[in-house]
């Protein structure tokens, strides 16, 4: 299937066999559905500018829409008034990049990689040998915060890791950060917190971080 955004080619979005398309069976005749499975893809586990969500195990009621944060929506897929998937477009509101405002990076675990995890290369990544660890970041100057998106080096992306966040005014004395996560995304989010130091602790299940981003000002 092609589907042409707005009717310009530089804003297509080709959708093809081999991409596992999936759709509301109850949307289609009888006769169809035995052709279709029905799930919902997972968020990319990296920030892309266009993000495909299948729908799918609903009756044929009119489906409530999801929402991923950091994504606005940006073209639908219905029949018959039943919304079947959508097509997310990424914001960049308030986005600031690791290694833009990072001034220094240490870790317990692989310490020599972990700049890598702030160099917005999503095609390298810090590992953390298997073990828990404990990532301390000195920023450039004082920020004010209110979300943190972690890409984490995983295959099972419906199971989002467990991080412990803390801010510091000063690197010594640190204050736990509760968050949310919304399970549809990779982002962290929480109330307005200024800091100039961050702290992220991990589970020794997590094998590494690509890069992380930041949302604040």
């Amino acid at each position: 299937m092609k589907y042409m955004l707005r009717n310009i080619e530089s804003h297509a979005i080709h959708i093809v066999d081999h991409d596992m398309v999936k759709v509301n069976q109850m949307a289609l005749r009888p006769a169809e559905r035995e052709r279709f499975h029905t799930y919902r893809f997972p968020v990319q586990p990296y920030p892309i500018e266009y993000e495909y969500i299948q729908y799918g195990e609903y009756d044929d009621s009119i489906l409530d829409e999801i929402t991923i944060d950091h994504y606005s929506p940006y073209y639908k897929i219905e029949r018959d008034g039943v919304l079947l998937a959508e097509v997310f477009q990424r914001n960049h509101n308030y986005e600031l990049k690791a290694n833009e405002i990072i001034k220094s990076i240490n870790t317990n675990q692989n310490n020599n990689s972990a700049s890598l995890m702030t160099d917005n290369n999503f095609t390298t990544s810090w590992e953390n040998n298997g073990n828990s660890a404990e990532i301390t970041m000195e920023l450039n100057r004082e920020y004010v915060f209110h979300s943190i998106e972690i890409f984490p080096v995983t295959k099972d992306y419906q199971t989002f890791p467990k991080f412990e966040l803390y801010a510091s005014s000063d690197g010594k004395s640190w204050q736990p950060i509760n968050y949310t996560h919304s399970g549809g995304g990779n982002s962290l989010s929480f109330q307005s917190v200024n800091c100039s130091w961050l702290k992220i602790q991990t589970e020794s299940s997590l094998p590494g971080i690509y890069d992380m981003l930041f949302y604040g000002n």
